[in-house]
């Protein structure tokens, strides 16, 4: 069986998700399903970036420690508006892991 590796940017916590990131996200879950309906593994990778002076500068700003901000500012995707289509592979197809060898 043919493997399909579809990537996403990572994006930062420390800004509200826009329309850039739903765009993002939503093509590449629009070319794995096409890869997985003509038989290909597919794995899907996206997320966000947790590090780097950019979060600590912004948790600093909110009185946090860099982790905390994290968390505070990426919750579960069910609860992050636009950004939750990060997930849409995982909710209505689940995606078969590939391990590469």
């Amino acid at each position: 069986m043919k493997k399909f590796y579809v990537t996403t940017a990572i994006d930062y916590v420390n800004a509200a998700p826009h329309i850039g990131h739903a765009y993002e996200k939503i093509a590449a879950d629009v070319v794995a399903r096409y890869h997985r309906l003509n038989g290909a593994n597919v794995f899907f990778l996206t997320g966000v970036d947790e590090h780097g002076s950019k979060v600590e500068k912004s948790a600093e700003a909110a009185g946090m420690t860099p982790i905390a901000f994290a968390i505070k500012s990426a919750p579960p995707s069910k609860n992050r508006g636009a950004i939750s289509i990060c997930h849409l592979t995982t909710l209505f197809a689940p995606p078969r892991v590939v391990t590469p060898k």
